[in-house]
């Protein structure tokens, strides 16, 4: 039995334009994952659960969608969401705040990628969501199973903290 038709029963697994989003995110955040410290990563995903609750709270919805030139109020929450984890995340890098996160001695590419994984399918996720709404469930079923359904979608929240614990204990080790 294929392991295909174990996880999505008899659709045909066909590969579609959303998968492409997938690895261009993905082939993003690993570039950036591998040219950075550990430091510099752990701010990104930081960044990224801030721009998340910081939508939420953008009092300025009217103004926005009447300077939209005629793109959906879904994608420009997602514009958007994806402007503030850029900027918290440049705020953050500059040391505006000084938070301080662990240092690694030894970062092994182990560490790195768990992190880098973590991150790309939190932010993967959070793209596909219902939140934005942007793409109305015209999903594969690749994507809807790991990244667009509830429970992935609270796995990849809850990924990188998880990928955090883990870094800082094989670095003690």
């Amino acid at each position: 039995m294929d392991i295909l038709e174990t996880l999505f029963g008899n659709e045909k697994f066909v590969l579609t334009w959303d998968m492409a989003v997938v690895v261009a995110v993905y082939l993003a955040v690993f570039l950036y994952t591998f040219s950075v410290n550990i430091k510099k990563l752990y701010m990104f995903i930081l960044s990224i659960y801030a721009g998340f609750a910081l939508i939420f709270l953008f009092p300025f919805w009217n103004e926005i969608t009447g300077l939209s030139f005629g793109f959906s109020r879904q994608f420009i929450s997602l514009i958007l969401f994806l402007g503030f984890v850029f900027l918290i995340n440049f705020a953050l890098s500059g040391s505006v705040f000084g938070i301080s996160f662990p240092r690694f001695k030894n970062k092994s590419i182990f560490q790195i990628s768990l992190l880098g994984t973590a991150a790309s399918g939190f932010l993967t996720s959070l793209i596909f969501s219902d939140i934005f709404g942007v793409f109305d469930g015209n999903l594969s079923t690749l994507t809807k199973q790991f990244f667009a359904r509830d429970t992935a979608q609270f796995v990849w929240a809850m990924a990188p903290v998880v990928a955090v614990f883990i870094s800082r204990r094989i670095s003690k080790t």
